[in-house]
């Protein structure tokens, strides 16, 4: 009898021992893939790198807090070299090879090729630095928490009109997807309020040589320029300053904290629309988490913040579906969430508006002008 008795305490300890201390009856975390198609090498490879800083910093987060149950997160980076074609294949093989589940995409230069490739897989993906109507036709499956081509062109045409009094305005743009979008917004917007177009130039993506143009725009007479470039920035500003123009001119998102540590007199008095704000609360608050984590002051601030909300309201869509399936659903209900950006709510459409404020480089640092 006792011989019986001591066999089955010992079964029960060992019942106990196997089922009974925590997590020994837990299945292994699933690895879950979300695919980043960013430019992170070429002209634009500093801003591509902050959206991956951005995404990298999230997925630590996410895991390191063990925010989705019983999943690791993986982010799959592809390099676009922002060029269109890199972005297509870059998505075919995120979508077919490595089997994400969501991505997050640069810019709208990129999601133009890559975007056919996620909607027909029905792959959700974000675009972190446009948004317009251009993505928003682009499927139910493409979403964008970006800079509003539309709304930015309005901003800047209202701001320049009302508060800087300008009558008479040249457009200067890049012959880029986003540069052209938002200077055909501010054109109209600028009109609309009474105001002139007196001249508009576009320069090739790879010129580098502005002078002939400019000396042919400093005899116009004009009150304000609106220069929207984002390719071969640096020269244009430079060229700008020698040729020693006296009217102000303003952008729109595309002047980063980075430039300005790299030639901050280049940009000194500009004038830029920005729908992120680097004083925000929750900005200010992904900046701690990135300076424990990466050992370092984050110089790319707002381009970071968006690489790091892409990922988040991803993470936030992905644990309130049910499964991969249902996440474009959750990402529509997604109403009121606080990222680093400020908050998002998509549309019906699957973009996030928000009205940007304006800024003004002032020693160096951005500083805001107006609501």
């Amino acid at each position: 009898m006792q011989s019986l008795l001591s066999i089955v305490n010992r079964l029960l300890i060992l019942i106990v021992l196997v089922t009974g201390l925590p997590g020994a009856a837990q299945a292994a975390p699933e690895e879950v893939r979300f695919g980043a198609l960013l430019h992170l090498t070429g002209e634009f490879a500093t801003y591509g790198v902050a959206f991956r800083e951005g995404a990298e910093l999230a997925a630590h987060e996410i895991n390191e807090r063990r925010e989705l149950p019983n999943v690791v997160l993986k982010v799959v980076f592809e390099d676009t070299e922002y060029k269109p074609q890199q972005a297509h294949s870059g998505a075919k093989k995120l979508v077919f090879q490595d089997k994400v589940v969501a991505a997050i995409v640069s810019t709208l230069t990129e999601i133009e090729s890559a975007g056919p490739v996620f909607e027909k897989a029905k792959i959700p993906a974000v675009v972190l630095w446009d948004a317009g109507k251009q993505i928003d036709d682009l499927g139910d499956y493409i979403f964008s928490i970006g800079p509003s081509a539309e709304l930015s062109g309005q901003t800047v045409a209202r701001f320049s009109k009302e508060q800087l009094k300008a009558q008479r305005a040249v457009v200067l743009s890049s012959n880029t997807s986003f540069s052209l979008a938002v200077s055909r917004s501010f054109s109209d917007a600028f009109r609309g309020l009474g105001g002139s177009i007196v001249d508009e130039v576009s320069f090739n993506p790879d010129e580098i040589d502005f002078r002939t143009s400019l000396q042919r725009i400093k005899k116009v007479n004009f009150d304000l320029a609106y220069a929207p470039i984002d390719a071969q920035m640096m020269a244009f500003y430079k060229q700008w300053r020698q040729a020693k123009f006296e009217q102000p001119v303003v952008s729109t998102d595309i002047i980063t904290e980075d430039n300005l540590v790299a030639a901050s007199a280049l940009f000194e008095g500009v004038f830029q629309s920005m729908t992120a704000d680097p004083m925000y609360s929750a900005t200010r608050a992904m900046l701690d988490s990135y300076r424990e984590y990466f050992g370092r002051e984050c110089q790319q601030i707002l381009l970071t913040a968006w690489g790091y909300d892409g990922i988040r309201v991803l993470a936030e869509a992905f644990k309130k579906a049910a499964s991969s399936d249902l996440m474009k659903e959750e990402l529509y209900k997604l109403k009121d969430f606080e990222g680093a950006t400020g908050r998002i709510a998509f549309s019906s459409v699957g973009s996030s508006p928000r009205v940007p404020s304006m800024f003004k480089v002032v020693d160096g640092k951005f500083s805001r002008v107006s609501p």
